[in-house]
Order: C-alpha cells, then sequence, then structure tokens
C-alpha cells in the first residue's frame, strides 16, 4: 500500500461504506432496506447492524419497530405544529431546534428520566432559566403525547418527569412578569428611535419610524405583537377612530369564536394618519389569483418590494440597550461561524467590549408584552377602568386572567400609600441616627454584645 494512502473499511456482513459512514443493507423477502449507521467506526457498525435486523426480524412476526427521535421530529412538525397557532408554533420550532441538539439519534423508549436529567444540567450550565427549561421538555412532552396516538411508544415519560421535579421545587415556571414602562422610559425609547446612530462610530442618522409608530400604538392600544403586525389598513377605522382586531388574529377571540373592537387614543389616531402607506402590491407567488392585498400598517422595503416585519423585538431590545444587544449578537455568530464555544471568559470579553462601545445608557430587562403591560396598567391606574373593562379591551379570556396577571399594581399601590403616608414621614423623623442610637444604648462606632 503506498504511504498515505487510507486505510480501507472493515469488511462486515450486511455493512457497506460511504466516504467513511457505515451504512445497514439487507434484503427480506425480495425488499431491499437501508438504513445509515451513523458511526465511522466499525465496532460501533457491527453493534447497529445486528440491533437493526434484530428489528426488522421482529416486525416479521407483528413486533413494533423502535422509533428514533428524528422521526418522531419530522412527523410532529408535518402534523401537530400546523394545528397551533402561529406563536405557540414558533415557541415549539425554538424548542425543538435545542432539543434536536440533544437527542437527535436517540431512540424514544431510550428517553428516560436519567437522559432528561443530562439534558436539564446541561441546560442549567449555560445559564438557561428553569422556565425555559420547563418550556422545552413541555414541547417534547407533547410530541411524546402524539408518539402514543401514532402508537409508537406506550407511555410519556417526560411529562412524569416534570410533574416530580416540579413538586420537589426544581423545576418551576418563570415567575410572572411585572415589568412595565414609566413615563420618562417611554419618552427615552421615543426620543431614540428619531436620529438612532446603531453606534457612536456611525456617521449617517436613520429614523426608525416604525419602531417608534409600533412601541406608543402597543402602549396605547394593548395589541399583542401578532396582532400589530399582521395589522393592516382594512382594520382601522381613522374617522371612528376604531380598531378592529378580526377573530383570525385575536387570541383569545379565536378560542371564543369573536374579535374585539378597540378605541384609539388621540395620540395614537395622530400617529396613525401621519404614518407612510404603500400602495396595494399584487400578492404574487403568495395569491395564485393574483389578488391585490391591502398593505400593512407597519412595513419595511428591500429590493423585492415592501414586506410586513416579522418582529421587532430585536430592534427595540437594541434601542433600549444602546446598541448593547446587538453588538453580542454579532459577536456570537461570528463564534458560531468559526466553530468556536462561548465560554465564559469569550462571554465577558464580548461583554465588555458592548458597553465600551454602547452609545447610549440601558434601559434593562424589556421586552415587547411589557409595551402590552404598560397599557393595562395605565387603564387602570390613569385610566381608572375597572377590571372587566380592562379584560374586554385586551382581550383577556376572562377578568380572572386580568386580575391574575396585574394582581401586583395592589401591592404596589400599598407600597405607594405607605411611602407618601404622612405617619411615616413623622416616623422617620423620631428615628434620626443620633436619636436612634440613644434608643438601642449603642454609641457611635461600638456595637452590642
Amino acid at each position: 500500500m503506498a504511504t498515505g494512502s487510507k486505510k480501507a473499511p472493515a469488511r462486515i456482513k450486511n455493512v457497506w461504506w460511504r466516504n467513511g459512514r457505515a451504512y445497514g443493507r439487507v434484503e427480506k423477502d425480495g425488499v431491499p432496506h437501508r438504513k445509515p449507521l451513523e458511526t465511522s467506526d466499525p465496532k460501533v457498525a457491527r453493534e447497529r447492524v445486528k440491533q437493526w435486523l434484530a428489528e426488522l426480524e421482529g416486525q416479521r412476526w407483528g413486533e413494533k419497530p423502535r422509533r428514533l427521535y428524528d422521526e418522531a421530529v419530522l412527523k410532529f412538525m408535518d402534523e401537530h405544529l400546523p394545528r397551533l397557532k402561529p406563536r405557540g408554533a414558533q415557541r415549539y420550532l425554538q424548542s425543538l431546534k435545542t432539543l434536536t441538539e440533544h437527542f437527535e439519534g436517540v431512540y424514544l423508549d431510550d428517553i428516560t428520566s436519567a437522559t432528561l436529567s443530562n439534558f436539564e444540567n446541561a441546560r442549567r450550565r449555560v445559564g438557561n432559566s428553569s422556565g425555559t427549561i420547563r418550556n422545552d421538555l413541555w414541547c417534547l412532552s407533547a410530541m411524546m403525547t402524539c408518539a402514543m396516538e401514532w402508537e409508537w411508544i406506550e407511555g410519556n415519560r417526560v411529562s412524569a418527569y416534570i410533574r416530580n421535579r416540579s413538586k420537589r421545587g426544581l423545576l418551576m415556571p418563570s415567575p410572572v412578569r411585572t415589568r412595565y414602562l414609566h413615563e420618562t422610559e417611554e419618552a427615552e425609547l421615543l426620543s431614540r428611535c428619531r436620529g438612532y446612530l446603531g453606534n457612536r462610530r456611525q456617521a449617517a442618522e436613520a429614523d426608525h419610524v416604525m419602531l417608534a409608530a409600533g412601541i406608543a400604538l402597543t402602549i396605547d392600544i394593548g395589541l399583542r405583537k401578532e396582532e400589530l403586525l399582521a395589522a393592516d389598513w382594512t382594520m382601522v377605522d381613522l374617522e371612528k377612530g376604531e380598531w378592529h382586531v378580526p377573530r383570525e388574529l385575536a387570541k383569545a377571540g379565536r378560542k371564543k369564536g369573536r374579535g374585539r373592537t378597540i378605541p384609539i387614543l388621540p395620540r395614537s389616531l395622530a400617529i396613525l394618519k401621519a404614518l407612510p402607506r404603500r400602495s396595494a402590491v399584487k400578492a404574487g407567488k403568495n395569491d395564485p389569483m393574483g389578488r391585490e392585498v391591502a398593505p400593512f400598517i407597519l412595513w419595511h422595503e428591500d429590493e423585492t418590494g415592501a414586506h410586513r416585519y416579522a418582529d421587532l423585538l430585536p430592534q427595540l431590545q437594541d434601542i433600549a440597550s444602546g446598541g448593547r444587544t446587538k453588538a453580542t449578537r454579532v459577536a456570537w455568530d461570528r463564534l458560531r461561524e468559526a466553530g468556536l464555544k462561548l465560554t465564559d471568559a469569550r462571554r465577558a470579553e464580548i461583554e465588555a467590549k458592548a458597553n465600551a462601545d454602547a452609545w447610549a445608557n440601558e434601559i434593562p430587562d424589556l421586552i415587547w408584552h411589557d409595551l402590552r403591560r404598560t397599557c393595562g396598567c395605565r387603564l387602570l391606574q390613569v385610566w381608572k377602568m375597572s377590571m372587566e373593562e380592562v379584560s374586554k379591551w385586551l382581550g383577556h379570556s376572562s377578568v380572572t386572567q386580568t386580575e391574575k396577571v396585574y394582581a401586583f399594581l395592589e401591592v404596589k399601590q400599598l407600597h405607594d400609600a405607605v411611602a407618601t403616608s404622612p405617619a411615616l414621614e413623622d416616623w422617620r423623623r423620631k428615628l434620626e441616627p443620633s436619636q436612634a442610637r440613644q434608643r438601642i444604648g449603642a454609641e457611635p462606632g461600638k456595637s452590642r454584645s
């Protein structure tokens, strides 16, 4: 054999090699069967082909074949996800991306408490919260439930794992968010949308008209993100000052079979009248009839034409963070392209550089739904609406849901009442530092034994 030539792969019965990878092949009853063995190790290939042949033999006698996670994902995406609402389907797709990194090539009946624990620990090591891990596992549980309906497995170990961990307080849902914007934060956000630089090194300015409009409309009207981004001008009556959310877009409306109509506040009415519009464009390949479609209220334009926004959250977080999130995102993408891992040292270096290049102070911990929560808070605190009125305005499924979401305001009002009470001020004056020390019998600089 010539020096430097590759060693020929081992000859194993019912195994053939292609580009160094092993594949099983056999013919039974005149029907050829092929299967990738996902290995380049001859020892592993020998064991896997033996196991595969045993499964094929068992199927001849009525035994059910073992199913891989990979098969279940494809069937789950094809049959189950189309039945979900767009927001739910998007959330499941994100979880499936994460799950596939851990369970690709694993048989469904090999997904046990031990493998689920390994998954949970791996997610925690990279900084994911219990709520995020829990969402991923519930997605896997939904897929397992479908696999039971397909008669691929006999039980759902994932749901049992989640319940057991929750009972022990180890895998709890994320706490209910209470974040909403103060007037000063809102004013700062909107001002940054005018003449946004992106970072200190950019010379050209560009107004984020659509982002500013989206922020103000969400705070004033309380639309969900998908209700706003999918809205077109047929849903807005500027003469009556009303915004109609059709049944197809309303989250609770889908369940109840109805949409809702919301009054448009004066600021939003002025914004809508001033927004630039695009004339109706041909639907093209999206509509085989070639009919014209109504233009979206919020849109962006590229070389292929005008389009609706898929998501405004990245822009919002970039504006709120003073450019930090965008710089971090770009740096992470470069690491992945280079095939490098995000270590603690690299994370610290990226964050330090992003802080150095930031063009404004950070408005922390902000997601798009916080704008909608701001609307609900103002309806209750400023406009003094009842829970029933706010529930109808926001499109909640029931008043109970509204009361649960905004229960934190009652606690905040109690704290505010105490903080502004004259009795508290009197109590503070009585407990001046010098007087307080005299009352407890301590001298400055000395502690009581």
